[in-house]
């Protein structure tokens, strides 16, 4: 930026910005295209945005195929539900009226989504893919935020928010039983993966739990439980292994041989030892200190 006196033509200042790095999320210009009825972004790249017609009531977007995930924003009141192909609705929770609607799938040909996920501070919706890839959207306005990077190839079951004593994290799981964590919040708009943590099992991650201060638990196809602590060494604590066998649950740990589906934390009040649950595919539930 280059400063003139208008009567002189004398230069009288120059101030120039050194950052080289423009981030991706912020946008600088943008163009409606009549023609495709699509509008046209920019920044450092192009994103195009169908039209997909005014929200005037409820039901003017439907989703078209299976719903994935409905979460409930208990900050803002409203409800939120994806479904396969990427389509994100938002619906006020107290009037039932549909807020606003995106699309994930925003290039078209994206993987099928299989998971979402809020942050811990309700404003960040975090969305996994059959193809190992994560991606963090506004809720509000549908704008991708940031593209958490990693090698996995597999479907991405569950996703979650953890912390130590000195960070936060983003995790990630499912297909390949492998846990992949991102610092959080992410330094670029595409992020590289900051650990990459080997179960030592086989089968597929079905549910994942963060418990406060500093434990991660994952549940596996197998029936096993197995626990990490995330204050930064990632040490690994086996809760339980299915099928082995423990006096007084052998009922139990048959039924949980086809996989533990959903793991949740339990606190007791007042606030006392978090209990940690389980439920297989076949019906057991059990409760287990954590």
């Amino acid at each position: 930026v280059i400063v003139w006196d208008p009567k002189s033509f004398e230069m009288l200042s120059r101030v120039r910005n050194t950052p080289q790095y423009w981030p991706e999320n912020i946008f600088s210009s943008m163009l409606w295209d009549h023609h495709n009825t699509r509008l046209v972004l920019a920044n450092t790249r192009l994103h195009v945005w169908p039209y997909r017609g005014e929200l005037s009531g409820m039901g003017e977007v439907q989703h078209k195929s299976r719903v994935v995930a409905s979460l409930v924003n208990a900050l803002f009141d409203c409800l939120v539900t994806i479904d396969r192909d990427g389509l994100v609705l938002v619906w006020d929770t107290i009037n039932g009226h549909q807020i606003n609607a995106f699309s994930c799938d925003e290039r078209g040909g994206a993987a099928e989504v299989t998971t979402a996920k809020f942050d811990r501070s309700w404003r960040r919706l975090f969305v996994g893919d059959a193809k190992g890839r994560v991606k963090v959207y506004n809720w509000h306005n549908g704008v991708c935020i940031n593209e958490l990077l990693s090698d996995a190839k597999g479907e991405v079951r569950e996703i979650d928010n953890a912390c130590s004593r000195t960070r936060r994290f983003t995790l990630a799981t499912g297909w390949d039983s492998i846990l992949y964590v991102w610092k959080d919040p992410p330094e670029s708009f595409s992020q590289q993966v900051y650990a990459r943590i080997d179960s030592g099992f086989n089968a597929e991650v079905l549910s994942l739990t963060c418990f406060k201060p500093n434990s991660v638990v994952t549940a596996l196809y197998d029936g096993s439980v197995v626990a990490w602590e995330s204050d930064g060494s990632w040490r690994k604590r086996l809760i339980f292994r299915g099928g082995a066998p423990s006096s007084g649950d052998d009922d139990f740990l048959d039924r949980d041989k086809k996989g533990v589906s959903c793991i949740r934390n339990v606190y007791l009040q007042p606030p006392s030892t978090p209990i940690a649950s389980r439920a297989s595919s076949a019906g057991g539930v059990r409760g287990s200190a954590s």
